[in-house]
C-alpha cells in the first residue's frame, strides 16, 4: 500500500487474512508501525524502527530496462537534434510549493542562459500539476531557443526524454521527479520554486550534500555520481521477508 487513502484497506486485508497476508507500506502512514510487516519511508521522514526501511527518496518506475527500451522508442525523434540535450522536467504548485507565471518567466530566463552557453537542445515536459497558463509562460519564455516541449497531447515522452539526456534540469517540487532523474546517473540540477517544507529541505539538502544533485542557477557544470537504486533494493528486502516469514 502507499498513501493515506490505501492505509484502511491494507490493514482490513491483513487482518482478514488472519495472519497469511504480507503488509508493505510506502511513505508513512502517521498510525503505529507495528500494524505493518514493512514500512518504507524516506531519509527525510525521520522516521525509524525494526519494521523500517529509510530510503534515499521515492520509489520510482525508472529501471535500466525501461530507460533502455525508451531509449530506442524516441531514437528516431531525438538522435537528429543537436546535443547536448538537456531534458527540462517541469512540476507545479503543491501543498508547500507554488509555481506562477512570474517564477516560470524566470526559469524560462535561466534555461535560455544555460542553452545559449551549452548548446544543444531543451526538451521539456511539463507535468499534469504545471497548468496551461504556466506551460503558455515558458513557451513565450522559450521562443527563440531550440526547445521541444510537450504539448500534453500523445503519449507523454517523459522515458525517452530520460533516456537521452545529457543533463536534467528538474523543479523542486516532487521528490519522486527528483529521485527518477537521480536514477540515470546523469547531472541533475535542481530549480528551487517558491515554498518548500523542512522534509523537501532536507531531501534536498542530502542530495547536493552526497554530490548528487546541484542547484539550478543557470550556470552549466558537470559533474559524476553512483546513481541509487532504491527501488530495486526494496523490492529485494520485500523478497526475503516474505520468504523468512512464510
Amino acid at each position: 500500500s502507499c498513501g493515506h487513502k490505501s492505509i484502511g484497506p491494507a490493514l482490513e486485508i491483513k487482518r482478514a487474512s488472519g495472519g497469511h497476508s504480507f503488509c508493505a507500506h510506502i511513505q508513512n502512514p502517521h498510525v503505529r508501525l507495528s500494524a505493518f510487516d514493512l514500512v518504507v519511508v524516506g531519509i527525510h521522514d525521520d522516521l525509524d524502527g525494526d519494521n523500517v526501511i529509510v530510503t534515499k527518496g521515492a520509489i520510482h518506475r525508472v529501471t535500466p530496462e525501461r530507460l533502455q527500451a525508451a531509449a530506442e522508442e524516441y531514437k528516431s525523434l531525438l538522435s537528429k537534434m543537436p546535443r547536448p540535450l538537456i531534458t527540462v522536467l517541469v512540476g507545479g504548485s503543491n501543498r508547500v510549493y507554488s509555481l506562477s507565471p512570474k517564477t516560470v518567466a524566470d526559469f524560462a530566463c535561466k534555461l535560455a542562459g544555460f542553452i545559449e552557453v551549452i548548446g544543444g537542445t531543451l526538451l521539456v515536459t511539463p507535468s499534469r500539476r504545471t497548468g496551461a497558463t504556466n506551460v503558455a509562460a515558458l513557451q513565450a519564455g522559450l521562443q527563440g531557443c531550440r526547445a521541444e516541449i510537450w504539448d500534453g497531447t500523445g503519449g507523454n515522452p517523459y522515458f525517452g526524454y530520460l533516456a537521452h539526456a545529457d543533463q536534467i534540469i528538474v523543479t523542486s517540487d516532487s521528490v519522486s521527479m527528483v529521485s527518477e532523474a537521480c536514477a540515470t546517473g546523469k547531472p541533475v540540477y535542481v530549480f528551487d520554486l517558491p515554498g518548500g517544507s523542512v522534509k523537501f529541505r532536507k531531501f534536498h539538502q542530502m542530495l547536493r550534500k552526497e554530490g548528487i544533485t546541484r542547484p539550478f542557477t543557470g550556470e552549466p557544470c558537470d559533474w559524476c555520481y553512483a546513481p541509487f537504486d532504491d527501488t530495486a533494493y526494496v523490492a529485494a528486502e520485500i523478497c526475503r521477508l516474505m520468504a523468512r516469514s512464510a
